[in-house]
């Protein structure tokens, strides 16, 4: 894990994470697209689109940052807002 200090809320906020993980539906599916998490629902006969059920305005850049190809668009890195 990272050395970065953290805020209370930063750290309660991935705490929060970490619970939902544990009760998250199988048959759901998180993805980034369009600098937000998105919940995928896949399903036989339907397209891609008409399987996005829903999204989260919590940013996501989707990249791996083992590429180094992780973005921050419009990111304020000081006070974490877009």
């Amino acid at each position: 894990m990272s050395s970065v200090k953290l805020t209370k809320a930063e750290k309660e906020a991935i705490s929060a994470l970490e619970d939902l993980a544990k009760v998250w539906p199988k048959s759901l599916i998180l993805f980034a697209r369009a600098d937000r998490l998105n919940v995928l629902k896949p399903g036989d006969n339907r397209t891609f689109g008409e399987s996005v059920v829903g999204s989260a305005e919590i940013y996501s850049d989707g990249g791996d940052p083992n590429d180094n190809d992780v973005m921050w668009p419009n990111w304020n890195r000081t006070s974490g807002k877009r």
